[in-house]
């Protein structure tokens, strides 16, 4: 029948012509990753960084990850000592190997932000040495799927239930700052005070904070509603929302903090790092699924670092304090950012830092 034998010859060039078109797509999928790969790379590719830190000694939180990896390795590698923080101290010891061990990257005590007492342990462990830290980094936070409400322990004994976002991400770090005080004065040398930085981000221009405030616990969603985003519905709790609210409050406590000048030889900065492949989303189940992704579009974590080192270093900022750093898409430059109107609200900054005091100080 040579109907028939036509239709099969004329089925496997078909076939044929399929196979050869989707190698040939592979082949050209694969090639054009490998050429953006290799861009990615070069654009990574830095000179090497100034040894400009050399005796001077940095905490900075959250350092076994993420930015705050990233942060400790480019400050060593400009001659810093760096004192890592992390939840357990496992985790920092292995931070501290990667980064090649003492005496340039070593563990200070456990730090659990959300745990008032266990911010003051990690102070106290700071005072009780004769030994300076000029260069305090709060870049620890994080994010939560679902509302969670932890109990902080004030100074005075007064326990209140925050949500946990909020807690982790803006108390906690206030918190630090506040108590670490002491030791960055002491620190600070003729001509080059000592430095706070705080990360932030740009995600704070969604903040619902004015609402939020009245009910920290956010047990009422106040401030935390999803407001139809993300196809929930409003009056739900929102994790953007709730970190957008943490994120702006660091705006807040530092603005407070450098308005209040509480010791005259310490600069209090925020920072913001862009959108950054970091493991901050490692709570939710999209997170792995999207590693390919996040890796094809977004700075890596040593990029997404700039700002901080910026704020941290920089001779041109020497002195200056209140100030909020980001870096700028288009010409890579690290410069100063306009916060939303909110966070730039005097009597908002006021109503944020009278509640974060009483959080963390008591009535």
């Amino acid at each position: 029948m040579p109907g028939a034998e036509g239709a099969v010859n004329g089925a496997s060039a078909d076939d044929g012509w399929a196979v050869s078109s989707i190698g040939t797509v592979g082949v050209v999928t694969v090639g054009l990753l490998g050429i953006f790969a290799a861009w990615k790379r070069a654009r990574s590719l830095r000179p090497p960084e100034p040894m400009d830190m050399v005796g001077r000694v940095a905490v900075v939180t959250g350092a076994n990850t993420g930015l705050g990896f990233a942060t400790a390795q480019r400050l060593i590698a400009r001659g810093a000592t760096v004192v890592l923080s992390c939840r357990t101290q496992a985790k920092c010891q292995a931070a501290a190997a990667r980064l090649g061990g003492a005496p340039s990257a070593t563990c200070g005590p456990p730090l659990e932000l959300q745990d008032l007492a266990s911010v003051r342990r990690f102070a106290t462990f700071f005072r009780a040495r004769d030994e300076p830290v000029h260069i305090l980094i709060n870049n620890a936070g994080g994010m939560v799927s679902t509302h969670s409400a932890v109990s902080l322990a004030a100074a005075d004994g007064t326990v209140a239930d925050v949500e946990e976002t909020f807690a982790a991400n803006c108390v906690g770090p206030a918190a630090l700052t506040l108590e670490m005080l002491p030791v960055l004065e002491r620190s600070a040398q003729p001509g080059r005070t000592s430095r706070v930085v705080t990360v932030a981000s740009k995600l704070e221009h969604n903040a619902d904070l004015a609402a939020y405030l009245n009910d920290v616990s956010g047990r009422s969603n106040a401030g935390l509603a999803a407001k139809g985003q993300d196809g929930a519905a409003a009056g739900e709790y929102n994790t953007w929302t709730a970190y957008a609210n943490s994120k702006q409050g660091n705006l807040h406590t530092t603005a407070a903090l450098a308005a209040e000048g509480l010791v005259p030889h310490v600069t209090h900065s925020a920072v913001t790092p862009g959108m950054v492949n970091t493991e901050l989303g490692r709570a939710f189940a999209w997170f792995s699924v999207t590693a390919p992704i996040r890796w094809l579009l977004l700075p890596s974590a040593h990029d997404g670092a700039d700002a901080t080192i910026y704020a941290a270093t920089s001779v041109d900022i020497e002195g200056k304090t209140g100030l909020y750093f980001g870096k700028d898409r288009k010409t890579g430059v690290v410069g100063e950012v306009v916060p939303s109107t909110a966070a730039r609200n005097p009597e908002l900054t006021s109503k944020v830092w009278a509640v974060v005091q009483r959080l963390i100080q008591g009535q």
